[in-house]
This record gives structure tokens, sequence and C-alpha cells, in this order.
């Protein structure tokens, strides 16, 4: 009983944590969509990580993005997730 209780309790406290991090975080992230890499059409985030799969780490890419409703291309170098 105690187990379940405090099972519940960690991802009550997991969630509650979450969504301060996104009510923080969001508003940065609202404004700036990626639409190409490598002149490639990216129009979902499942197309996005799929394009980046295309790459090794260390690789620089291009990166076109629409920020503010104004397209933007930038060169990024990849790294590894943490």
């Amino acid at each position: 009983m105690q187990d379940k209780f405090l099972s519940r309790l960690f991802w009550l406290t997991l969630a509650a944590a979450l969504l301060l991090l996104l009510s923080r975080y969001l508003p940065l992230l609202e404004s700036v969509f990626p639409v190409a890499i490598e002149g490639k059409p990216v129009d979902s985030v499942g197309k996005l990580l799929a394009r980046l799969d295309d790459f090794k780490i260390g690789e620089v890419v291009s990166l076109s993005i629409l920020r503010d409703g104004h397209k933007m291309g930038m060169e990024i170098g990849l790294q590894a997730g943490s």
C-alpha cells in the first residue's frame, strides 16, 4: 500500500516538474519553427527527427526556420543529446 502511494507521489511530482519547465520555456519555442534541413522540407516532428537521423554527430547542417513570420537560414553543428 505504501509503495503504491510513493509511486503515485513520484509520478505526480515528476508531472508537476515537467509542467513547470514547459510553462517556463514554451514561449521561447512557440516563435521558432524548423521548415527545412539541407533544403528538404520538414513539416512535422517526425520528419524533423528522421532528417536529423541522416546526419552524424559533429556534422554541420543547413537549417531553415520560420521565426516570427520570417524565413531565416543558419548553419548548425549537431551534438549528442543528453
